[in-house]
């Protein structure tokens, strides 16, 4: 990853070569597993709020038929961004955390 742009940081630059289970179980918590599995979790929850957006979809449907149909088009599609923004949002400071712990770190030794 190219370090010299504004906004871009590389939070890999300690990461030891471990196992995932072991570090999932490294009680002293000097491994990030947050880093190995945020990607994973990030598409788990797009593909949630997806099937969300889906379901309120229909729920809606069946309750106002083709009345609110304008509601669908406008209300459905802004509930799933946003939950998508909020998730997002939430990934995003977890791993500004991280690397702002490691950098901390490194600043240390």
């Amino acid at each position: 990853m190219d370090n010299t742009k504004p906004g871009r940081y590389h939070v890999n630059n300690h990461v030891k070569d471990t196992g995932f289970l072991k570090a999932l179980l490294d009680t002293s918590f000097t491994e990030w597993v947050t880093l190995r599995v945020a990607g994973v979790l990030y598409t788990i929850a797009l593909v949630a709020s997806g099937l969300v957006s889906l379901f309120m979809f229909g729920a809606l449907w069946s309750q106002v038929g083709g009345i609110g149909f304008v509601f669908f088009i406008i209300g459905v599609p802004a509930s799933w961004i946003l939950q998508v923004l909020l998730w997002r949002l939430g990934f995003e400071a977890a791993i500004a955390t991280i690397a702002i712990a490691k950098n901390t770190e490194a600043l240390k030794k």
